[in-house]
């Protein structure tokens, strides 16, 4: 992990010893008739989410089990491993009093999980389904969980006033990546890579969509996006593998 004060300058790196992936086999055949299998292992990428405690952090182990790391108000943080498992990274988000996790399970249905303390919840299963991990996060006392359904298509699913969920909005938009959200003011700032590998962002105010804005910019991978300071913080590797942050203008 990386801490920044401004924005611009990183430093204060902190090695973990856990690791975070899936594998992936694969097959093929010769023209003799003969196959042979692959496997290959594909790193996943971890999920943070800040709480008045401190840093909250959670990964999908290589063994598949979705693992946290909650923070405590004193001593280190205390890493659970959880029953459930996934083939890809979970997703965090602060509500105040609970963290919630959110995950596809490796029978692809997303699942969220409340944890207050060291409490954990009782865990909700989804109909909706994704190959690629969810993205989740609290604007207010509201929860809005974003994801790329198995057509590709982009979803974003938002709590009722009561906590329930009402029904999913596909958007027409597609993505082989998992997406990022945040919240900024009565703002969810949606960001992902389309399918042509341009970054997109959308914002919804009042839970009523807007119009997606392609960037010129390019990826391969998931963005990343945080609020600070009032401004909204995109992150992503570019398609020359380097790493990038931007700030960007909201209307």
């Amino acid at each position: 992990m990386l801490a920044t004060s401004d924005g611009r300058h990183f430093g204060d790196k902190t090695h973990l010893t856990d690791k975070s992936y899936t594998t992936e086999m694969t097959s093929s055949s010769s023209g003799s008739g003969m196959s042979t299998s692959t496997t290959k292992t594909i790193c996943l990428p971890p999920a943070l989410a800040g709480s008045a405690d401190g840093v909250n952090l959670a990964w999908t182990g290589g063994d598949g089990h979705v693992n946290v790391a909650l923070a405590r108000r004193y001593g280190e943080p205390a890493p659970v491993r959880l029953a459930e498992t996934s083939r890809v990274a979970p997703a965090l988000a602060d509500t105040g009093p609970e963290i919630v996790l959110a995950w596809a399970g490796t029978d692809r249905h997303l699942n969220l999980l409340s944890i207050r303390g060291e409490r954990m919840g009782r865990g909700l299963r989804l109909e909706e389904k994704s190959n690629a991990a969810p993205a989740v996060c609290m604007l207010g006392n509201v929860l809005t969980l974003a994801w790329a359904g198995t057509d590709r298509h982009l979803n974003v699913l938002t709590a009722r006033d009561d906590g329930t969920f009402g029904r999913a909005v596909r958007l027409d938009e597609t993505s082989n990546t998992a997406p990022a959200v945040c919240a900024i003011r009565n703002e969810i700032v949606l960001a992902w890579t389309g399918s042509d590998r341009h970054l997109n962002v959308l914002i919804s105010r009042d839970r009523s969509l807007g119009k997606a804005v392609r960037l010129a910019e390019k990826s391969s991978t998931s963005p990343a996006a945080c609020e600070q300071g009032g401004q909204v913080f995109l992150a992503w590797t570019g398609t020359d593998s380097r790493l990038n942050v931007a700030r960007l203008g909201l209307p």
